[in-house]
This record gives structure tokens, sequence and C-alpha cells, in this order.
């Protein structure tokens, strides 16, 4: 809705400052001990969290946000090859499993026919191997660092890319009024702020896969508020491959192994 009167560049500038300030506000105080490698790991993390953001938004120009919701969730799929890339061995084998029954969910939602993909939707599947690896880092980098000074790192190398980039890109919008200040205020501590600051911290206690799994009901859910709010048609084919995505989560989360080994030794009762 408010790309309809500010454009991706300035959108995201706004968003990652005002999520910067308030971060820095809150927690200027945990940051007088940070270290060169937390700066540096946050920055990186910041640099790939800005490319992620940029693509979705700029690909929200060119497909509906139904679509988008659920091609992002295609991140599980690539979680495996990000975590392989990152960590140079494979997951199990129930996750490279349930990313497979992901891909054919998105699929469903992809394809009406073969014609179905466009521009928009291709631009959102990079910005979903984005947040793949983004996913993979947090998780590679937060058990030895402090989640909130990450966090607070990453935000703010976003927002000064951000800015940097509308700058160079589009000139200054002429006018902003109070509907879309109040929708910039909602996206930077709301949409920003909170679900990173939390699943930062939640990324220090649990695994890569689990961590994939519960953030990927993000599709579900976009896709819901996207048909109640905007009003966007939800047809069979979409409803399918919500099925199969959250499917695949459950396959993905299931350690067959111990459910085998448990079916054994209650045959062997028996």
């Amino acid at each position: 809705l408010t790309l309809d009167e500010i454009t991706p560049y300035y959108l995201l500038a706004f968003r990652f400052s005002v999520a910067a300030i308030v971060l820095l506000a809150v927690y200027v105080k945990r940051l007088k001990h940070i270290t060169k490698r937390t700066l540096k790991t946050g920055s990186l993390m910041g640099i790939v969290m800005y490319f992620e953001f940029l693509l979705f938004t700029w690909g929200l120009n060119y497909t509906t946000a139904t679509k988008s919701a659920f091609i992002i969730g295609a991140y599980v799929i690539l979680v495996p090859i990000a975590y392989l890339i990152c960590h140079r061995r494979f997951p199990n084998k129930s996750s490279l499993v349930g990313a497979f029954i992901c891909l054919i969910g998105v699929c469903f939602v992809l394809f009406d026919d073969f014609s179905g993909i466009n521009k928009g939707d291709i631009i959102t599947m990079v910005s979903s191997l984005c947040y793949a690896f983004h996913i993979v880092m947090t998780a590679k980098y937060v058990k030895d660092e402090d989640p909130v000074q990450l966090n607070v790192i990453q935000i703010s190398v976003a927002a000064l890319l951000a800015i940097i980039a509308a700058f160079c890109m589009e000139s200054v919008p002429a006018k902003i009024g109070a509907k879309e200040c109040a929708s910039i205020v909602y996206l930077g501590v709301v949409c920003t702020v909170l679900p990173y600051l939390l699943s930062v911290y939640g990324q220090k206690y649990v695994q890569t896969t689990t961590a994939a799994i519960i953030l990927s009901f993000e599709c579900v859910v976009g896709c819901l508020t996207a048909v109640l709010v905007l009003g966007e048609a939800f047809s069979f084919r979409i409803g399918m491959g919500a099925v199969l995505i959250i499917g695949s989560l459950v396959v993905a989360e299931i350690d067959w192994r111990k459910y085998g080994r448990r079916v054994h030794c209650e045959a062997e009762v028996e």
C-alpha cells in the first residue's frame, strides 16, 4: 500500500532509519563494550539484510502480495544450500525432504499455467535466497555474540546503505502525508525492530532448520493478510500450496530416526 505513494528506495531508507533510531535510543548503553568482531559480523549481516529487503520491495512492484509472501517462503528450500556453503556439510535428511515438499507447494502458488511467472516473481525469489543466507549467517554468528548488539548493527548498516542508495538512485519525495508517515513508523517498528530483535535472540537457542521452519509461517500469514486487507483472491491452487508448505515444515522438523527406533522397540515389546 505504501509503495503506491513512496518509491522502493526511499521506503527502505525511511523504514530502516526509523528502526535504527529506535534501537540506538533504547540500547545505546549496550553498545559501549562492542567488539570489532561483533561490528564486522553485524555489518555483514546488515549488507545481506539490505539486499534482501531491496529485492523484496522491488519485486512487489511487479507481482501480488499473495504470491510474494509465498515465494519468500521458498527460502526454506534454499536454507540447506546456504547451510552447505556456510558450514561445508549437509543438513539432515528430514530438512532436505521437507525442502522438496516445500518446493512443490511454491510451484502450486506460482503457476496457474507455465506462463504464470513474471519479473516480480524472479526478483522476489532472489530476495528469498538472500533471506536464506541471512538466517544461516544469524545462526552461525549469534551463538558467540550479543544478539542485541548484532541486531542494532545490522539494521543500522542496512539504514546507511538504504539512505545512500536512495539519494543516488531517486529524487527526494516531494510530499509525504500523515498516512504514509504512519505506515513508515509501523514498518520500522512493528515489522523491523520487533521481529528481527526476537528472531536474532531466538536463533541463539534453536537449530538453523528449526528457525527456518518457524519463520516460514510468515508466508502463510502474509497470504491471508493480503486476502483480508487487500482483497486479493484466494484460489484452490494457492490453498494447496499453503497445505504443502505447512506440511513440509512438519516433515522437516520430525527426527525420523528416533521415530523409527521407537516403533522398532514397541514392536519388540509386543
